[in-house]
């Protein structure tokens, strides 16, 4: 059971990823370059307080790494002479398709089918338990 609760997390942090990748293109998408970490930092955290589940999970760490690989995959890019952050012509192509918020989806679906499995699994045991005990009650008659 230990190994099964490693997999589920393991499917929610995929989930996380996704998720704030995608908010993160899309906060850059809305607006004008930034000027400081501060500032995004600020837009970022009031798109993720939407999402209540979410918003407890992720760490400011989390968001940073997340923001750092979303400039070094190049859907970000700072703009050398100003030293702001604005999103990519990649990024937005991204944005357009919705690749990173298909990939979050997916990955949620993932992890609520697991957690779901997981949940029939002890419906089934607990069943079986029901089925046995009346089975026995009904031998010693």
């Amino acid at each position: 059971m230990e190994n099964n609760k490693g997999i589920i997390r393991s499917s929610f942090d995929i989930y996380k990823r996704y998720y704030l990748r995608s908010v993160l293109l899309e906060v850059f998408g809305k607006n004008e370059p930034f000027d400081s970490d501060e500032e995004i930092k600020e837009r970022i955290y009031s798109e993720i307080r939407r999402n209540k589940d979410m918003y407890h999970s992720i760490g400011k760490s989390g968001t940073m790494i997340e923001y750092k690989y979303l400039i070094k995959i190049g859907y970000l890019q700072m703009i050398e002479n100003e030293m702001k952050i604005t999103i990519s012509d990649a990024g937005i192509k991204a944005l357009r398709e919705c690749v990173l918020e298909n990939l979050a989806s997916s990955a949620f679906f993932g992890y609520k089918s697991l957690s779901i499995s997981r949940l029939a699994i002890i419906v089934a045991g607990l069943s079986l338990l029901v089925s046995l005990a009346s089975f026995v009650l009904i031998l010693c008659r």
